[in-house]
């Protein structure tokens, strides 16, 4: 029996990212199961890709500095076989420099 495809993402999830609390160190990505979170080159910042979470709260959890939360419920999804591109399909999220 194979499992069912994966479901469009649930408007109910959301990742909210609090900039000046976050020191770049990594870890969200690093430990998110979907690669749903990457790193901007730049500012070293993380990048939503919304397409790919599936609000399991890992990084936030992981978080050293609580930076991170993760609105919604949990939904299965299949892992992408490859770290997708920070931009294809990213969400922006504010950096320091864009707080007003």
């Amino acid at each position: 029996m194979s499992s069912p495809p994966p479901t469009p993402l649930d408007p109910g999830i959301a990742l909210r990212l609090d900039a000046p609390q976050c020191v770049g160190c990594a870890i969200c990505a690093d430990v998110c199961p979907t690669r749903a979170l990457v790193l901007t080159p730049v500012d070293l910042l993380p990048v939503w890709l919304p397409e790919a979470c599936t609000a399991c709260r890992i990084c936030e959890r992981q978080c050293p500095t609580a930076a991170i939360t993760v609105q919604g419920r949990p939904r299965r999804r299949a892992a992408p076989s490859a770290r997708p591109a920070a931009t294809a399909g990213a969400a922006a999220l504010p950096g320091p420099r864009d707080a007003t």
